[in-house]
């Protein structure tokens, strides 16, 4: 049986040098396409699949949407809010992606970028920067949907973020929320599930990041082995594997 093809699209943006040397500790390196395919090699899933990654931020070409079975994008340094010409493309592809009905996982700046484009509001978080190790709180949809199979109540997972989806998109559910903000986990149907949390990003990786704003990063993030077997969760639960 032919491997099903997964595609992850990369929208961090930022500048690749700052980049390069922020992540210079980090085992993942800066690029979180390499994050995606450790954690689903850990998890002895990766050779399951064919894995491309696509930079759109940073100009790459994004194939035709139909030569992929699942698509998984990541995080973002640009808010949605900001209108850049990358993102209004990423949106459109991602509209012809929709067409096809496939599954889509997002997390953090792709999590907002998915709600915008159907409709939901992405602010900035009245707080400021919401960062740690932190638990959900599931919603009875949460505990019964297959992505938290296998979880506690409480799943803890590592944060990193500025703004939040303040208003959902109509029609879509909501699967968690967090200490700060409502909108953690959406489901917008069609095995479309996006996330503020990273399951892709190690407590160095998160450590890393946050390194130049958060005085003592250490103090926040935890190591969470546990956190990525979400993706087996939703590989298997979208029929993928």
């Amino acid at each position: 049986m032919a491997r099903k093809r997964l595609l992850q699209i990369s929208i961090t943006g930022g500048d690749l040098d700052e980049m390069i040397a922020i992540y210079a500790g980090s085992e993942d390196t800066h690029h979180d396409g390499v994050w995606f395919a450790n954690r689903l090699t850990e998890l002895g899933v990766l050779e399951l699949l064919d894995y491309t990654s696509v930079d759109v931020a940073h100009g790459e070409a994004l194939p035709p949407p139909e030569d992929y079975d699942v698509v998984f994008v990541g995080g973002s340094i640009p808010s949605i809010n900001d209108g850049l010409d990358w993102q209004d493309t990423m949106m459109a592809w991602l509209a012809e992606y929709r067409v096809t009905t496939r599954p889509l996982f997002a997390a953090c700046g792709g999590h907002q970028m998915v709600a915008h484009m159907h409709g939901g509001q992405v602010t900035p978080l009245p707080g400021g920067r919401f960062v740690g190790s932190k638990p959900l709180d599931l919603t009875d949809a949460g505990r019964a949907h297959f992505v938290f199979e296998g979880f506690d109540d409480d799943p803890h997972f590592h944060f990193g973020n500025e703004e939040h989806v303040e208003r959902l998109p109509e029609g879509a559910m909501l699967l968690a929320s967090s200490e700060a903000f409502e909108a953690a986990a959406i489901d917008h149907g069609g095995h479309w599930v996006t996330t503020q949390f990273h399951p892709e990003m190690t407590a160095n990786g998160c450590m890393a990041a946050v390194s130049q704003e958060v005085p003592e990063p250490h103090l926040y993030y935890r190591d969470l082995p546990d956190a990525p077997r979400l993706f087996v969760n939703f590989l298997t639960g979208t029929g993928i594997l």
